[in-house]
């Protein structure tokens, strides 16, 4: 995970976008798997979909995890280079200075 997704209103302004966290394509990181109850399947994706899709900062991947109860299949979220919201890889001193002072609707990055 990297902060590489410009945030130019939730987590920051247009005059200074804030950053979030994203996947890069072949990488992998260590996280948390979420299971939706069956009955709720239906009504929580179209929740996390208009959430994480509906800028078009990132793009829905299916992957396999490895968890202590074994391998499963499940769906995350990787930055899209082709939105105009992809940062890049920043430099340290310019991902802090972001961090630390861009705050938008939702707060800063860093919560």
């Amino acid at each position: 995970r990297v902060f590489s997704v410009w945030s130019p209103f939730g987590r920051g302004t247009p005059d200074l976008p804030g950053l979030v966290l994203s996947l890069w394509p072949g990488g992998s990181c260590t996280g948390v798997a979420y299971r939706i109850a069956a009955d709720k399947v239906e009504g929580e994706t179209k929740l996390l979909w208009r959430r994480e899709l509906f800028a078009g900062a990132y793009k829905s991947r299916w992957v396999r995890l490895s968890t202590e109860q074994g391998s499963l299949v499940a769906v995350t979220f990787v930055r899209n280079t082709a939105a105009g919201r992809d940062a890049g890889r920043l430099s340290m001193s310019r991902t802090v200075y972001h961090l630390a002072h861009a705050k938008g609707d939702f707060g800063s990055a860093l919560g």
